[in-house]
């Protein structure tokens, strides 16, 4: 559970920079705005030597009255560097902590924007930098302690796409969490195909995944 007793928290991964004016600018927005629950900027990828990469997408904003809205906008329109925005400390301690489960940050982001609007400010003021073996599943599960193989991938893609139908059933009322598990889950999947074809390569033909490693930068 999240021990911060502060107003507003955001996650610092050792991988990553921050302009100097990130908290600054974030604060601001959420001081203007008290719906919104939290913000994150605009963003560009660095190479582990620090040279710019790719930016890394407009920065969408999921606001609107309805959850349920927000909702099929977020898996529709995601942002994976989001989570590491500026939350209000309250919302943060309202989620749950996903353990054991691909994607335990998207998973997080996505119940943030069930419980109210996020905003996404077009301001470049967040790096991440890619380290070592990026883009490796096998090193992607280590860091959160799951075994990585033939006879656990399947299960993993199996549980990222239901976990987030749980999501719907957690937050909203069951005629809606029925109305948007029938929208996201074919959406959901066709969003994550590239995911899911990187890990059944790389737990079915290492081999192949290496080589595609080598010569195509992985996003």
């Amino acid at each position: 559970r999240l021990a911060a007793d502060a107003d507003y928290f955001f996650w610092a991964g050792s991988h990553d920079l921050w302009n100097k004016r990130f908290v600054s600018e974030l604060v601001k927005r959420l001081e203007e705005n008290p719906a919104l629950i939290g913000a994150y900027p605009a963003g560009c990828f660095l190479e582990a030597d620090g040279t710019r990469a790719e930016r890394m997408g407009h920065p969408y904003s999921y606001g609107g009255a309805s959850a349920a809205v927000r909702y099929v906008k977020v898996v529709a329109c995601r942002r994976l560097y989001a989570i590491y925005g500026v939350f209000r400390r309250e919302a943060l301690q309202s989620i749950a902590y996903w353990e054991g489960c691909l994607g335990p940050d998207i998973l997080q982001f996505n119940q943030l924007v069930l419980k109210g609007p996020i905003a996404g400010v077009p301001e470049e003021l967040f790096y991440m930098r890619r380290v070592g073996a990026y883009g490796s599943a096998e090193r992607y599960c280590a860091n959160l302690g799951m075994p990585f193989g033939k006879r656990h991938v399947l299960r993993y893609i199996l549980d990222y796409q239901s976990n987030h139908v749980r999501l719907a059933w957690m937050e909203l009322p069951p005629l809606q969490a029925v109305a948007v598990s029938l929208v996201i889950t074919p959406l959901f999947f066709v969003k994550s195909l590239r995911l899911y074809a990187g890990l059944i390569t790389e737990a079915f033909a290492p081999r192949v995944m290496a080589w595609i490693r080598a010569r195509i930068r992985v996003h």
